[in-house]
């Protein structure tokens, strides 16, 4: 976003704010070329904040913590990290070893070990082996809680940001019950272990029913190549990558050729298929100005690049933009584009939809040769 200067960025905010503007503020849309959200953001950070509160509290109550207080929940954050990154590493990929993920787990996993050593080395306090291993045993389940949030799940603590705060809450609860030597430990110890329960299910149900994933994980159980990676998925959705790829390949699709997705449900067909994204990573449908919208977030790319990109629509979908938005660019659909092929895409559905998944066709055009296109 700060790509070009600060003119530039500025440019692509009011750009943004207008395309914002247009759908109604009913989603958040992503303008950067990739869509990569950052789930885990705060829950790294949120732990940080919470403790540094209770520091600076206990300062002004005149109260003195133990250094180690602090620095054995780091450690175990540290620690939750790395195993988010793993996790991540494993469900998307099939392996632990990429860049993106070996130098993060090397470095926290170091990092927690520091902590918990230099912690020893400065607490005032007699270590007590017995009790500081129940109290990693009970962080251990604030771990799974940071992979089920990696995962994804529909329970409610985890479908949303806040919810991830759950895991300071448990650190700060075992970390008092480890320092604690009074008959309020036994409440505290039951605290400790209702959390280490509701970890147990949030990770449980996070594998499940995953985020956006359309099966349980137990179910991901065939390989594909995605991006020159192995990724595991579901017999449905390998079936649904296999058909649009042979189909695809078969008309001269090349990995990054231009694809503008108009089925404004998801933008997985374009992933799936290696595509570029024109404009934004998803054309969003489903609210008033949707089409607005689209023909926006069109309209700051190259008109060349817009007539050359093949198209996806779906017929009879929940979110659908109409292809029409091509005339703008000298386009006329059909006409102008050759019919691909077609697959059957799978999606998760929402709650209040009373079901557990439904399915949507979807198919692929290419543009014609431009000796044959005759809205130019």
């Amino acid at each position: 976003m700060v790509e070009g200067g600060l003119a530039a960025t500025i440019t692509k905010a009011a750009n943004g704010l207008d395309l914002v503007a247009t759908l109604g503020g009913g989603h958040a849309v992503s303008l950067a070329e990739y869509l990569t959200p950052n789930r885990t953001v705060v829950g790294f950070l949120g732990p940080v904040l919470v403790l540094v509160a209770v520091f600076a509290i206990a300062g002004r109550l005149g109260v003195r913590l133990p250094p180690w207080i602090i620095s054995y929940p780091a450690a175990i954050l540290l620690v939750a990290a790395a195993a988010v990154f793993a996790a991540q590493g494993y469900f998307n990929g099939g392996e632990i070893g990429y860049r993106r993920f070996t130098v993060p787990v090397i470095l926290m996993a170091a990092g927690g070990w520091l902590a918990a050593a230099a912690s020893r080395f400065l607490s005032a306090e007699p270590n007590d082996s017995k009790r500081f291993a129940r109290y990693l045993i009970a962080s251990g389940f604030g771990v799974s809680v940071m992979i089920a949030f990696a995962i994804g799940s529909a329970v409610p603590l985890v479908t949303n940001m806040a919810g991830i705060l759950v895991i300071p809450a448990a650190l700060l609860v075992q970390g008092a019950y480890f320092v604690d030597r009074s008959a309020a430990g036994a409440f505290l110890a039951t605290s400790a272990s209702v959390m280490c329960l509701v970890a147990t299910y949030m990770l449980y149900t996070a594998l499940q029913d995953p985020f956006v994933v359309t099966r349980p994980m137990d179910e991901q159980t065939e390989t594909v190549e995605l991006f020159g990676k192995p990724h595991r998925v579901d017999p449905v959705l390998a079936t649904t990558i296999s058909d649009l790829k042979r189909q695809a390949d078969a008309a001269g699709w090349q990995p990054g050729t231009p694809l503008i997705n108009l089925t404004g449900n998801s933008p997985l067909t374009t992933v799936l298929l290696d595509g570029r994204f024109v404009s934004g990573s998803w054309l969003l449908g489903g609210f008033p100005g949707s089409a607005e919208f689209a023909q926006k977030a069109l309209s700051f790319v190259d008109p060349e690049l817009v007539r050359q990109a093949w198209l996806v629509v779906t017929p009879v979908g929940e979110r659908p933009i109409s292809p029409e938005i091509v005339k703008q660019f000298g386009m006329r659909f059909p006409e102008d584009y050759e019919r691909v092929g077609e697959a059957v895409m799978e999606f998760k559905a929402v709650p209040v939809q009373g079901i557990e998944r439904w399915t949507e066709t979807q198919v692929l055009w290419k543009p014609k040769p431009v000796t044959d296109q005759t809205g130019r």
